[in-house]
């Protein structure tokens, strides 16, 4: 067997472990408020993952994927001039095949922190695990000249913007939900009629997690299979196939309902007590904010936004908003 082809089989298995690792705990952290709350069932949770996880992934997960394979790592020449040439792709002196190799290692270290998180029932980004790898391998293998360091601040940046958003949102559509629904008349008949809308955004939430996380096991993995298939000289070809995120998407599901329950009961329920609406809320906010990312082609951390819906709504339900207000 050539070393291309040990490099692609081995990146399949590892793609596949990261995948199962976003899914234990990336996904396991979207639901765990519904599940929380108890407006979910775990069985409910994997059957709604199974099809939307994968849905968003094919339909919205290219453009993020493709964010984390061109605006990290630059393929082409160093921004810097006078800089030597980075991975040299289709020149004589070509490394593509360290960029492979770079890209399947990457993979590997995300999927080991991703199941040690998981196993400590720590929620964590996947996000942050995959940009720091190809960052690493991109400063090892062909030097900081060879990083785009614009595109890489604007996906940190991202990251702070992200939590912000998501809470300031959650925070909106808790105060909308009590004014519309549970403090108005007959909020019985109200909460049945607001039902559609929280399904709604149960759904949507496992739809922008595959739209976005699923690009942090896609992306590598599209670099080493593309490279695989059409040489190491055509880096034109080195973009993210339906059947790539399809097969990451799979990935995740299982890795939801085999270790799932562990970040859920952490999310779920000992950050701060979840209700009904505070669930509804802290789903539709961070929802929103990772569907506006995944549309922008940003890879964000699904985590922090779940975890910035959370405690800008702890915040307002224990009076802190009031506190600081004065009021």
């Amino acid at each position: 067997m050539d070393t291309l082809a040990w490099v692609f089989y081995l990146s399949v298995a590892v793609a596949f472990a990261f995948a199962f690792g976003i899914g234990a705990n990336d996904v396991a952290n979207s639901f765990g408020t519904s599940i929380g709350s108890g407006a979910l069932t775990m069985r409910k949770a994997i059957v709604i993952a199974a099809f939307c996880e994968v849905a968003g992934a094919v339909t919205l997960g290219a453009g993020v994927s493709d964010t984390i394979l061109r605006q990290i790592s630059n393929l082409d020449s160093p921004e810097v001039p006078g800089a030597p040439v980075c991975w040299a792709c289709g020149q004589p002196n070509s490394r593509m095949l360290i960029f492979m190799l770079g890209m399947a290692c990457a993979l590997f270290s995300g999927a080991l922190f991703m199941l040690v998180a998981t196993c400590a029932a720590m929620p964590v980004s996947t996000t942050h695990a995959i940009v720091g790898a190809v960052l690493g391998m991109t400063l090892v293998g062909a030097g900081a000249a060879c990083v785009r360091w614009f595109g890489l601040l604007t996906i940190v940046a991202s990251w702070f913007i992200s939590p912000a958003l998501a809470g300031a949102l959650s925070v909106l559509c808790l105060l909308a939900t009590k004014r519309c629904i549970l403090e108005g008349q007959d909020p019985f008949q109200r909460a049945l009629a607001g039902l559609p809308f929280l399904f709604a955004g149960t759904v949507a939430v496992s739809y922008a997690h595959g739209a976005n996380d699923t690009a942090n096991a896609a992306g590598p993995f599209a670099a080493v299979q593309a490279l695989y298939l059409h040489g190491l000289d055509d880096c034109g070809r080195v973009t993210t196939p339906f059947w790539v995120l399809a097969f990451c998407g799979l990935g995740i599901v299982t890795g939801l309902a085999l270790l799932g329950h562990r970040v859920m009961q952490t999310v779920g329920r000992d950050l701060t007590s979840i209700n009904y609406p505070r669930g509804f809320a802290i789903e539709l906010g961070s929802t929103l904010s990772v569907v506006l990312a995944s549309v922008a082609g940003m890879p964000v951390s699904s985590t922090h936004a779940q975890i910035g819906s959370i405690v800008a709504v702890g915040m307002l339900e224990s009076g802190w908003f009031d506190m600081v207000v004065g009021n």
